[in-house]
């Protein structure tokens, strides 16, 4: 049986956690992708990216809000990165292979390597309070699925703090009682904080949880 395009099925999977209806979702056409591999100077993009391009590369609901991911908003991005890294005499400098295709408010770039031609890389993290870059996750694939996750998070955490109404999320990742979650989550294993989104480890932050066991 023929399986359902992983951008297919991100798109749907965002429409039923409620990131937005099908109005809000549409994508990139075969020319507007064409530019973004010229723009960024690289020979392929993979597959993975491609399908979010295709179905949701200039409009993905309110996933990733506040962030630049979507078509025009990422033209430049590789040519800004290496601007602020020269400008803050980093010894960094982002690699000839590099596609840069997410980055938060300025400070915070994401991007994969794209000579090993893997239609679902490893995803790399560059922030203004690193020297080098940290590898994130080992699939493009599993960095959406963890952004809908900790995204999903801090809408639960949003909520709480602003005093409204909590729901349930799907599929169990995260229990009503997000809390007490996360605390048996650092209690288990001091690195989860490490491998949070920064956007992600401001709400714990604020509501007072720290990198380290309680």
């Amino acid at each position: 049986m023929k399986s359902t395009p992983f951008g297919i099925y991100l798109r749907d999977k965002l429409i039923d956690l409620r990131f937005g209806g099908p109005k809000y979702f549409y994508g990139c056409s075969e020319a507007e992708i064409e530019e973004l591999r010229i723009d960024q100077k690289v020979d392929f993009l993979p597959e993975t990216y491609r399908q979010f391009l295709l179905e949701m590369g200039r409009s993905c609901g309110s996933f990733w809000r506040g962030s630049d991911l979507l078509y025009p908003d990422i033209l430049h991005h590789k040519d800004d990165l290496d601007r602020d890294l020269e400008h803050f005499e980093r010894a960094f400098r982002i690699p000839r292979d590099a596609f840069v295709f997410c980055s938060h408010q300025g400070y915070v770039f994401y991007y994969f390597h794209t000579s090993e031609r893997d239609d679902d890389p490893p995803i790399y993290m560059f922030s203004d309070s690193l020297e080098e870059p940290v590898k994130i996750n080992d699939h493009l694939s599993e960095f959406y699925e963890q952004s809908i996750l900790e995204f999903r998070a801090i809408d639960v955490a949003s909520k709480t703090l602003s005093g409204a109404e909590t729901q349930d999320v799907s599929e169990n990742t995260i229990q009503p009682n997000w809390n007490e979650y996360f605390r048996k989550e650092a209690q288990r294993d001091t690195s989860f904080f490490s491998q949070l989104s920064t956007n992600f480890r401001a709400i714990l932050f604020k509501l007072g949880f720290r990198n380290q066991k309680r």
